[in-house]
């Protein structure tokens, strides 16, 4: 008992110590104390930075934390009600040699004088959660704190640092002691996070990067952060603001690579794993002098790797080829020949280790659970149960024991001149490094960027926000456009006229220019959300894909923020644009319409630069993303994003076809992401954003359909991350149009045509006496649809032996004061429909550009009609079911080698086809609905119209159309035939003795129906129309019974 209430207060300690509850000292009895800490939510996976300040728990002190007494410090205790997951205040006293412990409703309260508390903690990841207990010799067991060889659990649960979302699956550890700082991988969401101790607060550092992180290090005397990706079989290092950082060193490992980092000593360890063994590696900091330390051939994978600078050891776990245990060895750094085993155990597989002084905290993801072993004695002194749930993989020990600073310590990257990265070597010495498109100069403190201004391919990482420069004439020569402040580049275009960069930035929702060098950098467009850009060179225009409102845009490239919409409506997701000023079109590709069937359509379409002759050059079920076209040959290619494709169509003859570009799926999301494609004379350049390099082909090979060794090659270096996009940028001489000098005189906007020009106002503007000028300050006058809008309801009926029907009808038409409206229709396809049996609700939306809106609404039911049983003597199949307009086969009573033909009538009734008759039997128009051969005892028809619900039956149409059904139906019923010898008299005694006794029960049934249920469920009124019974169980076409009338 003393042991547990020690850890408790120990604990509640650590927590204050470590920045985990505020730690304002007060004395203050009125003042409440600050909250102490809860589990963070991992933040959302976007590009923006987040910050999560939300308090780690809803434990709260009304105490001082600390108060002197007599000289003798005491410490408040928060305990945890582990039952009920509630807090209480602390009970302050001063002990000296007892503890005092209060419990009310399994509460524990306890106040010590502790005498040194630790100041290291254990982090492990859980796959989806991060967690953290102190290290004392303990371990977690099931979300406790064990602590001692023989412990017992005690009170507290085990606090959770960083809880992920939905499906995320957290990875790799790493951690800086003096900065508060670790860090995180998300696997499936894809970023790396830090998490800060102190501030209690997440932010994501980089986003679309952490796929393939197995391992990450830290050297805790620079900042620096190393991570080993096998995704991109690189090495990177970063400086600690993340705004730089390069791949220093190529690996080529499978999962897992793991790294650590021996700061003091300036060196980098991590090992790879191959098909014929594993190998631990070692170069200095900066990725120069790199040996192959040892290769371990018995070996399967090598599941982690930690330095202990304490020791100067290496520790690796490892699972052995052929007998499948798990094993934990260990050398000196500087002898790798000397390997020593420190624990075995068989079927294990420990992928995270943490060293702390004679222990070696061990995580099995093989067993589900987390393990103590004593380096010394080898002996397991606690692992926790398993539990099924669980997952545990890296392991950290967060301390500054595991991170020393020796002493006299003069680092050489303190105070560096270098103007991105420094890297120490193990010399007194550093040295500079750069990050991807830039160059170290000949100081070799400064980075310059060396662009040219020809020639070149522009490619852009719109994740990472970054925009690159490739020389066509020299790949290796690779330059960064510095930008400053951008956010999520989603679409790049280059005016070669001015030399200036375009480039749309769909977080910050703006179009911003500046030149290649990163000057004269402004914002051109404000308020929208571009998918695609593309630039009109010689008439000096402007296109753009607004996904906020979903429209082509035009704008002067000579007047910023004013803009006309060219087309407005289905326009849906616009991924890429191209203007080709030969051919005087626009192309774009669209994803996210629908075809008749309902799936989802890509479209690449073509407009005039003036917006007329919009034209659907291709649909198909595939992602359309990048565009390229070859104005000389009338060819027009395309990549399709999953598929790993190249489409291309001629767009003179129409014959189309398709390659496969044949570059390996991604090995763990077993997928391509083929996204950018530029043409330069007869070469294609296409990016796909799950490879780090640009690629090229030839044209040639894409039409013949040939895929010849080496036909798809490497374009420059494979240094990048996440290529989102190509574009070619090539000086042309191209002739001049009408708009090419000052609009050609239009006020505003300047539209080429095939043989002249036209102007254009901007939206919002209307031309007056040669000028535009704005229509209305304020404009609150929705949209109308005029006498367009069908009518609210409409009512059809299936034709024969169909299950939809075909609507079809001219699409509403929307006209609005301003000029421009957009039009939403109900479907992405225009009519005609296929409806299905039953309500179909149909809604326009139109929408001006100032958001006043109006709507066009209609339903249409489709009646469905179907016959009841099968006629007597019928075999075989229906034709359609039972559909109206089905037919069976029946064979006569009295003769059954002759067949007649029933048909399903428009009334839901069987009958006869042809004048083909039954001998023995008069003629008849109808059949019993019996499905025996046998005489039926009944002769009466049934039959079944399916009506709309009686609600709707509102309207003229609706009565007059079910006063004309109630009247077919009794025209129709059939007489009951008289038997020979029966008089009429007789006959007509009991039909009016029948009708009696049906019209009174129908009367007391409807009298009482509150009071009879089962009654009730079978009988129903339309109104002042017939009352029609049925059983409820005869209704099984899956329509609601109330929708159902029957005639008996």
């Amino acid at each position: 008992m003393m042991e547990i209430r020690w850890v408790l207060a120990t604990l509640a300690v650590f927590y204050c110590r470590s920045g985990l509850c505020q730690s304002n000292v007060t004395t203050d009895a009125n003042t409440a104390s600050p909250e102490t800490a809860t589990p963070l939510e991992a933040p959302t996976p976007t590009n923006a930075t987040q910050v999560n300040t939300t308090p780690m728990s809803a434990v709260q002190s009304t105490s001082p934390l600390v108060a002197q007494q007599n000289n003798v410090t005491t410490t408040n205790v928060v305990a945890i009600n582990t039952t009920k997951g509630s807090a209480t205040t602390t009970l302050s006293t001063t002990l000296s040699a007892a503890i005092t412990t209060s419990t009310n409703d399994d509460i524990a309260t306890v106040s010590i004088t502790p005498t040194s508390p630790p100041e290291h903690f254990l982090i492990f990841v859980d796959k989806k959660t991060a967690f953290f207990g102190l290290v004392s010799q303990g371990v977690i067991e099931s979300g406790r704190i064990l602590t001692g060889k023989e412990a017992d659990a005690i009170g507290g649960p085990f606090t959770s640092v960083v809880s992920g979302q939905f499906l995320s699956e957290f990875w790799a550890l790493a951690f800086d002691y003096r900065k508060n700082l670790v860090y995180y991988t998300n696997y499936n969401y894809n970023y790396l996070g830090v998490y800060n101790t102190k501030e209690r607060s997440h932010k994501i550092v980089m986003s679309r990067m952490s796929y393939g992180i197995d391992g990450m290090a830290v050297d805790w005397l620079t900042g620096n952060l190393y991570w080993i990706d096998t995704d991109k079989n690189w090495i990177i290092v970063s400086e600690p603001s993340f705004t730089h950082y390069f791949p220093m060193q190529r690996i080529n490992s499978k999962v897992p690579a793991k790294i650590t980092v021996d700061a003091v000593g300036r060196m980098l360890y991590w090992s790879e794993v191959a098909t014929d063994g594993c190998r631990i590696f070692r170069s200095d900091l900066g990725g120069n002098d790199k040996v192959l330390l040892h290769v371990f051939l018995d070996v399967t994978f090598i599941h982690d790797i930690k330095f202990d600078p304490n020791e100067k050891r290496l520790y690796w776990s490892e699972t052995e080829r052929t007998t499948n245990t798990g094993k934990i060895r260990s050398c000196l750094a500087a002898n790798l020949n000397n390997i020593t085993t420190i624990f075995t155990e068989a079927n294990a597989r420990f992928w995270g280790i943490a060293s702390y002084e004679n222990l070696l905290y061990l995580t099995d993801r093989e067993n589900k659970r987390l393990t103590v072993v004593d380096k010394q004695t080898q002996e397991v002194l606690k692992r926790t149960r398993p539990v099924a749930s669980s997952d545990p993989r890296s392991m950290i020990v967060f301390g500054p024991r595991n991170q020393p600073i020796p002493a006299n310590h003069s680092h050489p990257c303190h105070n560096h001149p270098c103007s991105q990265i420094c890297l120490p070597t193990p010399t007194s010495f550093h040295q500079c490094a750069c990050a991807v498109g830039f160059v170290l100069s000949g100081d070799g403190v400064s980075c310059t960027n060396g662009h040219v201004t020809d020639n070149f391919l522009l490619v852009y990482d719109s994740p990472h926000k970054k925009i690159f420069q490739i020389s066509l004439d020299n790949p290796n020569n690779v330059s960064t456009v510095p930008v400053k402040n951008p956010g999520l580049i989603f679409s790049v275009a280059y005016d070669d006229v001015y030399g200036l960069i375009y480039y749309s930035d769909s977080e910050k929702e703006t179009i911003s220019r500046a030149r290649l060098d990163g000057t004269n950098q402004e914002i051109f467009m404000h308020g929208v959300s571009a998918h695609a850009v593309s630039i009109d060179k010689v008439s000096r225009n402007l296109y753009y894909a607004d996904s906020k409102i979903d429209a082509i845009m035009v704008t002067s490239l000579e007047l910023a923020n004013m803009s006309r919409a060219l087309h407005l409506n289905n326009i849906f997701k616009t991924f890429e644009m191209h203007v080709d000023n030969v051919l005087g079109k626009i192309f774009w590709s669209d994803w996210g319409g629908e075809s008749t069937d309902g799936s989802a359509v890509g479209r690449i379409e073509s407009a005039n630069l003036d917006g007329t002759d919009r034209k659907i050059l291709s649909e198909s079920n595939e992602e359309p993303h990048g565009l390229a076209v070859d104005s000389a040959n009338n060819m027009l290619y395309w990549t399709e994003v999953l598929q790993g494709n190249i489409r291309w169509l001629n767009l003179q003859t129409g014959q189309t076809g398709e390659y496969n570009v044949g570059l390996a799926q991604h090995p763990r999301r077993k997928v391509n992401q083929l996204t950018g494609i530029a043409l330069h004379g007869t070469t294609l350049y296409i990016t796909d954003q799950l490879h780090p390099s640009v690629y090229r082909l030839s044209t040639e090979d894409v039409i013949n359909g040939v895929s010849p060794a080496g036909a798809v090659t490497k374009f420059g270096p494979d240094v990048f991350f996440s290529l989102t996009g190509v574009e070619v940028a090539k000086k042309q001489n191209l002739a001049a149009t009408k708009c090419s000098y000052n609009r050609g005189g239009c006020p505003q906007i300047c539209l080429p045509t095939m043989h002249s020009f036209t102007c254009a106002c901007a939206n919002h503007y209307v031309p007056v006496n040669g000028t535009c000028a704005r229509q209305h300050e304020t404009d609150e006058q929705p949209p109308t649809f005029g006498q367009t809008c069908l009518p609210s309801i409409q009512y059809v009926s299936l034709e024969p032996c169909q299950s939809t029907y075909k609507f079809n009808y001219t699409v509403p038409n929307a006209t609005d004061n301003s000029g421009v409206v957009k039009l939403r229709p109900p479907r992405h396809q225009p009519p005609p429909y296929d409806l299905k049996p039953g309500g179909n609700f149909f809604e326009y939306r139109a929408e001006d550009l100032s958001g006043n809106v109006a709507t066009c609404t209609f339903n249409v039911f489709v009646y469905k009609t179907v016959c009841r049983g099968l006629p007597a003597g019928s075999f075989g199949q229906t034709s359609c079911d039972m559909l109206y307009g089905s037919e069976v086969k029946a064979r006569c009573r009295y003769n059954t080698s002759i067949t007649i033909t029933y048909k399903c009538s428009a009334l839901g009734q069987w009958e006869i086809k042809g004048f083909n008759i039954c001998p023995n039997s008069l003629p008849s128009t109808t059949v019993p609905p019996s499905v025996h051969t046998d005489p039926p005892k009944s002769k009466t028809t049934t039959s079944t119209v399916i009506m709309p619900p009686k609600t709707d039956f509102t309207s003229l149409e609706s009565m007059t159309t079910t006063k004309h059904m109630e009247s077919t139906l009794k025209t129709n019923i059939p007489k009951k035939r008289r038997s020979d010898g029966t008089s009429g008299g007789v006959i007509a005694l009991i039909v009016l003795l029948v009708l009696g006794i049906v019209g009174v029960t129908a009367f007391f049934a409807y009298r009482y129906r509150h009071k009879l249920p089962h009654i009730r469920n079978v009988i129903w009124k339309n109104g002042d129309d017939r009352i029609y019974l049925a059983p409820n169980e005869a209704m099984d076409d899956g329509w609601p019974s109330s929708n159902v009338y029957t005639a008996t």
